[in-house]
This record gives structure tokens, sequence and C-alpha cells, in this order.
């Protein structure tokens, strides 16, 4: 215990001398410049790189002190040996760092065990779990390049749009692959109010994707035998329904139906739709 408190202390005091000197710098600066709107905004911004690399400086050097360091570990009754130290780069909420931790291998080889990778939550990730949320929530209402600009300029994370669009793919493909499992669990949890009416509808929606399609629609040009048209994008019909419960109440004497629950299912385009049908299906049981 007295060993960590040494090695937080000797981080916080290192970063801190760091982060005044350049802060003194800064000041003095902008003391010989005229005070406006843009001046103000660009201390500001300065002031901000100061306190994300501030933040960033201690959360190396904490994250490495946990970083546990022993000849060898056991996992499913394989031993791996400590191989040495390397570096890996990850995105946190106060910006990127670098971090230096031990990695483990089997004599035989194949893949390597990172235990600080999976402390962190970051095995074969380079996004912390927090960094994840904020960017999938944001996809959810903007593109990558705008969630991109977003938030570098509401925060810390400075991602590139493709970047964000792995994140977004692999989050996918992990729910893609964990879907039976995870929309059980939800489902069980769920307590869903008794109606008098169930109500569902079903719709679609010409979606334009960037794949090879064939053209659709009454042709302008006369018919020959070349076949369908193939062109480099294509419009496809994204699949959405509700399902809502309502209760019939007495109101001004009249009766009338108060919505005590909604549910909405989308999918994005699919040959005949199975999936969109499954879980749709799923939700009325």
């Amino acid at each position: 215990m007295q060993e960590q408190k040494s090695k937080i202390e000797k981080i916080i005091n290192t970063s801190i001398d760091e982060i005044k000197q350049k802060m003194h710098s800064i000041c003095e600066k902008e003391y010989k410049k005229e005070l406006d709107f843009d001046s103000a905004i660009g201390f500001i911004g300065k002031i901000k790189d100061l306190v994300g690399e501030l933040g960033c400086q201690i959360l190396e050097g904490y994250f490495e002190s946990r970083d546990e360091e022993v000849p060898s570990i056991v996992l499913d009754e394989r031993k791996y040996l400590n191989k040495g130290k390397s570096p890996k780069q990850i995105v946190t909420s106060l910006g990127k760092i670098t971090i230096n931790r031990s990695y483990y291998q089997h004599r035989s080889g194949g893949k390597s065990l990172f235990p600080l990778d999976e402390n962190l939550g970051v095995n074969g990730e380079i996004l912390m779990p927090d960094v994840k949320e904020v960017v999938l929530f944001s996809c959810a209402y903007n593109t990558p390049e705008e969630s991109s600009r977003m938030l570098e300029k509401c925060g810390f994370i400075k991602l590139h749009a493709t970047q964000i669009k792995n994140a977004v793919t692999s989050t996918s493909e992990f729910l893609e692959a964990s879907e039976p499992g995870i929309m059980n669990n939800v489902r069980q949890n769920e307590k869903e109010p008794c109606a008098d009416i169930l109500a569902c509808s079903l719709d679609g929606v010409n979606v334009l994707l960037n794949q090879p399609g064939k053209k659709k629609g009454r042709p302008l040009e006369r018919p020959t035998d070349k076949g369908a048209t193939i062109t480099s994008s294509s419009y496809k019909n994204a699949m959405c329904g509700s399902i809502s419960r309502y209760n019939i109440v007495e109101k001004d004497g009249k009766k009338t139906p108060d919505r005590t629950s909604s549910k909405y299912i989308a999918r994005m385009p699919e040959e005949r739709y199975p999936t969109f049908k499954r879980d749709f299906e799923k939700e009325l049981e």
C-alpha cells in the first residue's frame, strides 16, 4: 500500500509541476494581448488542452502502476510466460494516452494475453467503454463526420470519422452475434402492463445505400436484351414496426383509449426481412 501511495504522489507532483510552468507561460503571453472575444476563446482552448494533458499524464502513470508483473499466469490450464512490455494507445474521456503494459504468451505461440487491457475493458479495442458509449450515442443522431467534430468541440475526445465508423461496426457485429441472449435477458426483466387493446403497425422506408444493385422502377428507355442495369448505389427498403398497448378509460363521459406503453422495432434492408419478422414476432409473444 505504501509503495502505491509513493507512486501516486510521484505521478501527481511531476505532472502538476510541468503544467504549472506551461500555465505561467500561457498567462504571460495572453496578458500582452488585448482581451476580446477571439482572445478569450483562444485562452479557454489552451487551458482546456492543458487540463486534458494533465489528466492524460496522470492516467498513464496510474494505469501503468496498476499493471501487475508476474513471471507467468495460468489460464484454462495453459501457462503463459511474461514476454515483457508492449505499448498501446487508448482513447479516454480526457484524451489519447499511451500505456506500456505486460503481455504473456504460451510457449507454443498464438494469441497473447494482456491482463491490464482486460481490466480496463479495452481488450482488442482502442476506446475505453465510457468513450465508446458516448460515440455510439452520438452516432444514433449524427453521422460519424458530425460526431467527430461535435465530440472534439464539446470535450477531449478526438477521433477521426473512420475510427468512429469502426467502433459502430464492431459494436454491430458483437450485438448481432449476441442478440438472442441479450434480448432474452431484456425481455425477462420487462414487465408489460395489462392492456385492453394491442395495436400493431408495419411500415417501410426506402434508404439509399452505398451498395450496387439493380435499377428499379419503370425504365425511361426502350427495353433491350442487356438485362437490368447495375448501379453503384441503390435504394432498398428498411422495415420498421410499432407495438402499442392501450387501456379504455372514462374521460368526460366518453370511453377513450389511454396508451400505457409503446415499442418500436426497426431493421436495415435485408432480403425478405427474416430478422425483422423474427424480432417483431418475439415482441408479440
